[in-house]
């Protein structure tokens, strides 16, 4: 059964849904559904033609309004900056620094390749198929040096809210990337290293022990 923008909100904050667990989607659903009816009442001999007319004006003034949860940024703008090709961009400019590695998403990069390679390549994951405990703990260890915060609320890249994975975006986020980027992949409950990348790493110096498991 849906709910109406105006009901109270089911959570039993006692506001209306609209100000409480309606999401920014349905917010804009019902703005132009809102507005395309009181259009309707006030023009009944209008085409479906014209009323789509309407209905993409709204629309496209939605996507290019300002939104807070954006930083100021459009939908239009956040789009186009997400999808577009990087040569196509525009109002953006993109800088690479010469050097990555103290950033938090290297650092966390780096203790995981190197329990990967103390263990002859790979470590085994949690049931959940993430890192073990102890590499968590081995990250949290330096979240002064990599600049992550410890908090409960609001949590982003940059906090750190406990002692698993998932509780520790930085690191999570970097196990992610490793795993789509093709570093490392998942198989029979454990992390591997890929070979091409393993090999890299013995070149670059890190020591790789001969554990049979």
């Amino acid at each position: 059964m849906q709910i109406g923008r105006n009901e109270p909100c089911p959570c039993g904050s006692g506001k209306k849904y609209k100000r409480c667990c309606m999401s920014m989607a349905e917010q804009q659903h019902f703005e132009v559904m809102d507005d395309l009816s009181h259009i309707m009442a006030c023009h009944p001999d209008m085409s479906i033609d014209e009323l789509n007319i309407v209905a993409q004006h709204k629309v496209n003034k939605l996507n290019n309004r300002p939104m807070e949860h954006f930083f100021g940024l459009t939908p239009a703008q956040m789009t186009n900056w997400l999808y577009a090709p990087l040569d196509t961009l525009t109002g953006v400019s993109i800088n690479t620094p010469d050097d990555v590695t103290a950033s938090p998403v290297m650092r966390c990069l780096e203790i995981i390749l190197e329990e990967a390679m103390a263990q002859g390549g790979s470590f085994k994951a949690t049931a959940k198929g993430n890192l073990p405990t102890k590499l968590v703990a081995r990250a949290s260890a330096l979240r002064l040096e990599l600049l992550i915060n410890k908090s409960s609320t609001n949590i982003s890249i940059s906090e750190y809210a406990g002692s698993n994975e998932d509780k520790f975006n930085a690191l999570h986020y970097s196990r992610v990337l490793a795993q789509l980027s093709g570093i490392i992949y998942l198989r029979a409950g454990r992390f591997h290293v890929k070979k091409r990348h393993k090999n890299a790493l013995i070149k670059k110096g890190f020591k790789r022990s001969f554990c049979p498991c």
